[in-house]
């Protein structure tokens, strides 16, 4: 058996049984009793997933410690699963600016990550729950991303 083969496998049997130890939770059930690595856990399972998130689950829970360059959000579909993420798992949101080890996409993104988070909660809601219109963000997001210096409203 090779190793990859191998690994595989141990990742389907770790899923399998992180899948049945949450098989019980439903979306938008309260989650706040569990862990943080459970709700770590449950998020990678059955959370919405995007590289750019998985890039904050793997630093944040020590699977990687770098690389991860190319895995930044690219657009406001991305961020928002990013947001997702470090609701489940709130304890996580004072170490974003971490991620700016792992490029300099990531780290123009890291250090105006509250400032991306509060004009997206505005604008658009958490999963776009006001709606998936938001210009404002969307141009402060390619600022950013462009490292343009953002223009004052």
């Amino acid at each position: 058996m090779t190793i990859d083969t191998e690994n595989k496998q141990t990742q389907s049997a770790i899923k399998a049984t992180l899948i049945s130890q949450y098989a019980n939770t439903s979306p938008g059930e309260d989650i706040s009793h569990l862990n943080e690595q459970q709700r770590a856990n449950l998020w990678i399972v059955k959370g919405n997933v995007g590289s750019s998130s998985k890039c904050i689950w793997a630093h944040m829970t020590g699977t990687i410690t770098s690389g991860g360059e190319d895995r930044y959000p690219r657009d406001l579909s991305d961020f928002n699963r990013c947001l997702l993420l470090l609701e489940a798992v709130p304890e996580w949101k004072a170490r974003i600016h971490g991620m700016g080890a792992h490029g300099p996409a990531w780290d123009r993104l890291a250090s105006n990550w509250d400032r991306l988070t509060e004009s997206m909660i505005d604008e658009a809601g958490l999963n776009f729950s006001k709606g998936h219109n938001a210009p404002l963000t969307s141009a402060l997001f390619k600022q950013i991303l462009n490292d343009d210096p953002p223009r004052s409203a």
